[in-house]
């Protein structure tokens, strides 16, 4: 069989947020031969349908990624794992969910796993849980990374938006709506810890950040899990823009919405990603 040409790879390539925010979360990651879901926090009616969208059924799931046990990560779990589905996730992750050591692959921080035609790097976050983690994801015709549910960053998920094609980061809230907020103040408290979420203003940091690499960068990023009571995407949107600025210029920015499906990205065709050569060597 002829070995596709990187605009083969790219047509191939693509990603759908099914949900994004405390009502649930879950992303499918599709390429040629692999299909990953990462968090499955909505409904099973939910993510088969979005799979028919793709000509995909439950069937074709390769993995399910959980980056940790919060019931807005894994509300579909228990029916996936009835359908043999397999699970990726952290030690720490598995044993809050009672997953057996022989019912899962077990990920480590920094350590990467084939799984298809793709390589899942696990990224630890600092979260509340057990073992959180965030992942990028290398595939054939791009790079993507998933983060979300992160009170502060670390230096691996600014170098992973750096080198990715497609950023997916958490915006959760508004640092002034959050204190004028109605939440109850323990729940300020932990929302605004370095184990809570990230505000539009740390996003918007940790992108300037990564968007000053010497790397290609992305060329789109989706603020994900935007809270309903203390953020709004017209916010979230101009903090990133303004603590970014030029950055941005040529780059797509949007925020995802919480109660449905998102937008579908593939990579564009005129980008040239290190990952086409990245597979060439790996399989020549």
């Amino acid at each position: 069989m002829d070995t596709p040409r990187p605009s083969e790879h790219r047509r191939h390539l693509t990603v759908q947020s099914l949900g994004s925010g405390s009502s649930g979360n879950a992303y499918i990651v599709k390429t040629q031969t692999t299909v990953i879901l990462v968090d499955c926090g909505v409904g099973i009616r939910q993510i088969t349908a979005a799979l028919a969208l793709h000509s995909l059924d439950v069937a074709h799931i390769d993995a399910v990624v959980i980056s940790h046990e919060h019931s807005d990560h894994v509300r579909a779990l228990d029916g996936l794992r009835r359908r043999g589905r397999s699970i990726v996730t952290t030690g720490g992750t598995a044993d809050a969910l009672k997953i057996g050591v022989g019912d899962h692959l077990r990920v480590t921080s920094g350590s990467a796993n084939v799984i298809g035609d793709v390589v899942l790097t696990a990224l630890a976050t600092s979260h509340d849980a057990a073992e959180p983690f965030g992942v990028t994801i290398a595939a054939p015709g791009g790079v993507i990374s998933i983060l979300t549910d992160m009170g502060c960053p670390n230096e691996a998920v600014i170098r992973a938006c750096g080198r990715s094609d497609l950023v997916v980061i958490e915006a959760n809230h508004d640092v002034n709506m959050l204190r004028l907020g109605p939440y109850p103040l323990h729940l300020k408290r932990r929302v605004g810890s370095d184990l809570g979420h990230l505000s539009n203003r740390q996003t918007g940091e940790i992108l300037a950040e990564a968007l000053s690499q010497p790397s290609q960068g992305p060329e789109t990023i989706w603020l994900a899990h935007l809270s309903t009571t203390n953020n709004r995407p017209a916010v979230a949107l101009e903090t990133v823009r303004r603590i970014t600025g030029d950055r941005l210029r040529g780059r797509t920015l949007d925020a995802l919405p919480r109660l449905s499906a998102g937008p579908v990205w593939t990579p564009s065709e005129t980008r040239a990603t290190q990952l086409d050569l990245f597979h060439g060597a790996s399989t020549g």
